[in-house]
Order: C-alpha cells, then sequence, then structure tokens
C-alpha cells in the first residue's frame, strides 16, 4: 500500500539525449523487487549472511530500471528473530 501511495517509490530516472535526468513514476512496480525475505540460520554465520544481503540490495538499486528502494526482512529459524531494513537511493531521501 506504502508503495502505491507513494510515487517516489515507483520512480525512476531515465537519460534524456541530451543527458539530463528526468523521472518517471512507473504505474506499478513488482513488488518481489521491492521486498525481498531472507531466512537467515540459528548459527553465528546470520549476522553475516544478513550483511551481505544487506549490501546486495544497496547495490542492486538501479536508476533507470528501478526499484530505487527494498525493504528487507530477514527471519530467523522458528521466527524468533525478526530483522527489518529499507535502503533507498540518495534520490529518494
Amino acid at each position: 500500500a506504502v508503495v502505491e501511495h507513494h510515487d517516489a517509490l515507483r520512480m525512476v530516472l531515465r537519460r534524456d539525449t541530451a543527458g539530463a535526468w528526468t523521472p518517471v513514476v512507473l504505474p506499478e512496480v513488482d513488488l518481489d523487487e521491492v521486498i525481498q525475505v531472507v531466512d537467515l540460520p540459528v548459527e553465528d554465520t546470520a549476522d553475516d549472511m544478513w550483511q551481505r544481503a544487506v549490501v546486495a540490495a544497496q547495490a542492486g538499486l538501479d536508476l533507470q530500471r528501478g526499484p530505487l528502494s527494498r525493504v528487507l526482512l530477514g527471519r530467523g529459524a522458528g521466527g524468533d528473530r525478526l530483522r527489518v531494513v529499507w535502503v533507498a537511493h540518495h534520490v529518494l531521501v
């Protein structure tokens, strides 16, 4: 509902022939690209796995194709550890 309500969360930037960036609001986005669930192991490797997932989410933001933000939900086995992070391209902030 938040992505639907806020145009900026569906925005991408397109470069015109003069090299200027123009914002374009997409009518919809693939929520599987925006919201990602990371199943974390119980072991001590969960922190490393979570950090890698966050870095990959940040690195995967694409100005021209989108999405420009992502929400990661990390859940441990049995749902005992829930983590949430929202990464956004600086153009949105």
